[in-house]
């Protein structure tokens, strides 16, 4: 291989900009992540706190697993609506990486 071949500086830029794609990727994973678990609590937490004394005046668990299913319901709606802009972010950039392989 012959270090002044011009073929192989391309080789070598583009594996550089596949390795910054890749930790691009990772870190609008971890963003997105972040965001969805920063706004998956509200809701359940709400449900659950009501569901405890309505399920201890009724004496049933009915209350805790519905109010429960509904605030996680809830959360997953509210935390893709706040993540949206983390979402097509990430979705770009594995477009990006697709369309590179």
């Amino acid at each position: 291989m012959d270090p002044e071949d011009p073929s192989t500086d391309s080789v070598t830029i583009l594996s550089s900009a596949e390795e910054d794609l890749q930790a691009r990727a990772r870190r609008l994973n971890t963003q997105l992540g972040d965001c969805m678990l920063d706004a998956s609590w509200q809701w359940t937490l709400g449900a659950v706190a009501l569901s405890v004394p309505l399920g201890v005046y009724r004496k049933s668990l009915w209350p805790l697993v519905v109010l429960g299913a509904a605030g996680s319901a809830a959360d997953l709606y509210v935390s893709q609506s706040k993540c949206r802009a983390e979402r097509e972010a990430w979705q770009e950039c594995q477009r990006q990486i697709a369309d590179q392989q």
